[in-house]
């Protein structure tokens, strides 16, 4: 069961957590802007999203279905991609747990 105390009050998002939202938007939506280019270029979209990271799968000419964000996007994945980069979630979860503390011995 929950404790309803801590769901009834809500506190904004950390600086970190908000690093993780703009960082998972930006890449959102540059797989988006991906998705419209190979379209134009004669790519179709398919009803299938890849398996591994649930984007929409793409079919070129040849007919060899491929994930934009998984063939793309993850090799350009640096150490500093808040999204994903398991520093940034470390550091995430700490400030959480502080949070926590701070909450529950009334500091904030």
């Amino acid at each position: 069961m929950y404790d309803e105390a801590e769901t009834d009050e809500w506190t904004p998002p950390t600086e970190a957590e908000m690093k993780i939202l703009q960082s998972r938007q930006e890449r959102s939506d540059e797989i988006s802007r991906r998705l419209g280019n190979y379209m134009l270029q004669g790519y179709r979209m398919l009803d299938a999203l890849c398996e591994v990271c649930g984007t929409i799968m793409m079919q070129p000419r040849n007919g060899e279905d491929f994930c934009v964000a998984c063939t793309e996007m993850e090799s350009e994945i640096s150490k500093d991609d808040h999204a994903i980069s398991e520093e940034a979630a470390l550091s995430t979860k700490k400030e959480q747990e502080e949070r926590k503390k701070a909450n529950a011995s009334g500091e904030v």
